[in-house]
């Protein structure tokens, strides 16, 4: 690694990570992560602690999926802020992104979390159950695959992960035969997810909106660390911003693979993966000289420590 191998970028993980259970090694061995547990209790009025870790089919439900999530990522934040290890840069998938406003100080915690339950229920009411569908497409160029599902008027990428990975979302039937499609064009893989709403397509246009109008009782400070927006995959540096790019971001495709080429150009030489599961690690899993982390347990917490001297 290079001389810039200590700047380090944060990566929040979104829906879909979640499992009950996650990152319980914090939660017994950090006052600090435990704590925001209770006061997100208090937020909310939501016992967070027992659907993350009591058996449950709770924290599959984009309302307390979404929150779950979240506070489990500031509560790993506030580990890593108690052990001094800070970012140059962070993007988050999605939901992820609200754990960047937090890090950056563009939101409070509480603000931030009292945004994600309101968020998480307009989704839930603009997506009644089973009309949603949505696939992830391996190995093929993304022109390609817009070439495809051109035809069909309820289909769109959601999804840039990388260059060879995208995700299909939009009206179940349509998505599925567009998968079919996709397979006769020469896509090497094609591969149905499990997800309950067509997520970041315009079939969303009624929650965005409806996001934009809670958005207005919240205030958003100018941010402390820049972050990379999933609407526009670029640096977001303006609390301003902020409100309109949140409102869109529901209804619009997540450019991951744009944030990422941005983030590996400007010279980051640690990535670390700021919540449960692997899977942003794994978009990043072909780049050369970087060193990746996550802290799905303690014992990736302290390499991720000792690495960079803390």
């Amino acid at each position: 690694m290079d001389g810039n191998s200590d700047r380090i970028c944060f990566l929040f993980p979104g829906q879909g990570a979640q499992k009950v259970g996650m990152l319980s090694g914090f939660f017994q061995e950090f006052e600090c992560f435990r704590s925001i547990f209770e006061q997100a209790g208090e937020w909310t009025g939501i016992d967070i602690a027992k659907i993350v870790y009591e058996p449950n089919d709770l924290i599959n439900q984009t309302r307390y999926t979404q929150l779950a999530i979240l506070v489990v990522e500031l509560g790993l934040l506030r580990v890593l802020n108690q052990a001094g290890v800070e970012p140059c840069v962070m993007a988050g998938y999605s939901l992820g992104e609200y754990s960047c406003l937090v890090k950056s100080g563009i939101l409070t915690e509480e603000s931030a979390v009292k945004l994600i339950v309101k968020r998480a229920e307009h989704m839930e009411s603009a997506c009644p159950a089973g009309m949603g569908g949505m696939a992830a497409v391996i190995g093929m160029d993304w022109e390609a695959i817009e070439g495809v599902i051109g035809s069909y008027d309820k289909v769109w990428i959601a999804n840039y992960n990388s260059k060879q990975l995208v995700s299909i979302s939009g009206e179940k039937a349509q998505v599925m035969r567009a998968c079919e499609d996709l397979k006769a064009a020469g896509a090497k893989r094609v591969i149905p997810v499990n997800v309950s709403g067509p997520f970041h397509t315009p079939l969303l246009k009624e929650a965005s909106d409806k996001l934009g109008v809670t958005l207005k009782e919240f205030a958003f400070l100018e941010p402390e660390i820049v972050y990379y927006a999933n609407v526009s995959g670029e640096i977001v540096s303006k609390g301003d911003d902020v409100r309109s790019i949140l409102a869109r971001q529901v209804s619009s495709p997540v450019r991951w693979s744009h944030s990422m080429s941005g983030i590996l150009k400007s010279g980051m030489g640690r990535f670390v993966e700021v919540g449960p599961g692997k899977v942003l690690r794994g978009f990043l899993r072909d780049e050369k000289d970087i060193a990746l982390y996550g802290m799905e347990s303690i014992s990736e917490y302290e390499a991720l420590l000792k690495d960079v001297g803390k």
